[in-house]
């Protein structure tokens, strides 16, 4: 093959993509899950729906109700919808600020 056979393609980009990487956060949460969502894929959503990846920090779960420490990583935007998907779910979400802990 010579090179005077190969096809040019184009590459479709914004210098803003280029020069902007994604805004990547933690956020860490304190939730409680009501015994009806207990049952539920919540964390698998949350990686297949927002793209942001779950690390449980502690949980304890009981047939009555699950409590929670979680932290999600991901682009900014994803963590806001993921955490607005929570509550809009029935999960009663807490949002930790940056140094504070709440053990389980």
């Amino acid at each position: 093959m010579s090179i005077s056979n190969l096809k040019v393609l184009p590459i479709y980009c914004t210098f803003e993509s280029i020069l902007t990487p994604p805004k990547v956060m933690k956020r860490k949460l304190f939730c409680t899950i009501p015994q009806k969502l207990i049952q539920q894929p919540l964390l698998f959503t949350l990686v297949n729906r927002f793209k942001v990846v779950p690390n449980i920090r502690g949980a304890s779960v009981t047939e009555a109700i699950a409590i929670l420490s979680l932290e999600l990583e991901g682009d900014d935007a994803n963590v806001e919808e993921a955490v607005a998907y929570l509550k809009e779910e029935g999960v009663q979400v807490e949002v930790l600020e940056d140094g504070h802990e709440r053990t389980v």
